[in-house]
């Protein structure tokens, strides 16, 4: 595909990219004007109009290998986002499809992949070339999943693999973090049942990251993806509490979203090291809350 002047536009795939972060992934994309872009999805999720005359779309299963190669066709590709790999089986169907016809791939694995520490995390912490990777089995948990999907990538793939372990996601559209702004503007109490200390990222910059990794360096292997800061359940409501000037009400006996029982604080050090700055997680904060209770006076 040309255009404009500027040469042969670079072939993106994403697998998923209808909600949250994957379309805002999907957005940034689009606004380069420097892509030819393809969303795979189930198809049961409907694209609005401006990405949908932007995108070409295909119709898959994820987790059938042949279901992808009738899709894909003869199709190759600069960079590969894969949003919606969530277990060995789902890495091992990419890697067998992929082969030979695409020269990145991003896999959006998770914080997940770590145990708990009180220290800050690092990529080291979890290596997937020395972690065992099963994919017979027929089921998993959401950790181990993704602990095995990084490890069947990096010890199987031919092709560059970069895994983005992102922590906990925020946004203007999650509907977790309202609930926080609407408990304090409710004077209702907030459950801190087995909450602790993690990290956050925003779904603007982790998409603009996942954008960033994919297609302006030539980084391979596992990378964090997280805003500076760390809050648990009660800094996180007091902070949203200092901005809306109402001081927030809890509940120990309760739990509410982002509750974490392990602390999972991850550096960001090698990410930024690529290139790309992350605002701070007070900010983010600041941004969602005011914009949040922008929205809702709008609609009163």
């Amino acid at each position: 595909m040309k255009g404009g002047g500027r040469g042969v536009f670079m072939k993106v795939l994403i697998l998923g990219g209808t909600s949250f972060f994957g379309k805002k992934l999907v957005q940034q994309l689009i606004r380069q004007n420097q892509f030819d872009i393809t969303i795979a999805t189930r198809g049961r999720t409907p694209i609005e109009d401006d990405i949908s005359s932007r995108v070409r779309r295909l119709v898959i299963d994820r987790t059938d290998l042949d279901s992808l190669e009738r899709a894909l066709g003869n199709d190759t590709y600069d960079v590969v986002y894969d949003q919606i790999c969530f277990n060995p089986v789902d890495a091992r169907i990419a890697v067998d499809v992929f082969s030979g016809r695409v020269k990145r791939f991003v896999f959006t694995s998770s914080m997940a992949v770590y145990d708990g520490s009180p220290g800050l995390l690092k990529e080291s912490d979890f290596n997937p070339l020395l972690y065992a990777a099963d994919p017979t089995l027929d089921t998993y948990s959401y950790k181990e999943g993704k602990r095995q999907g990084e490890a069947y990538f990096h010890q199987n793939a031919p092709f560059p693999v970069v895994s983005v372990r992102p922590p906990v996601v925020i946004g203007s559209d999650d509907k977790r973090f309202a609930f926080y702004v609407d408990k304090i503007r409710k004077g209702e109490p907030i459950g801190t049942s087995g909450s602790s200390t993690i990290s956050f990222v925003c779904a603007d910059e982790l998409a603009d990251f996942l954008l960033h990794i994919g297609t302006k360096t030539d980084f391979a292997g596992p990378i964090n993806a997280n805003n500076d800061g760390y809050y648990d359940t009660e800094q996180l409501a007091k902070e949203i509490g200092k901005i809306l000037r109402i001081p927030p009400l809890f509940d120990p006996n309760e739990t509410s979203p982002y509750c974490v029982e392990e602390t999972l604080k991850t550096s960001n050090e090698l990410a930024v090291s690529t290139g790309f700055t992350f605002r701070s997680t007070q900010s983010v904060i600041r941004d969602l809350v005011n914009e949040a209770v922008g929205i809702k006076e709008r609609l009163r």
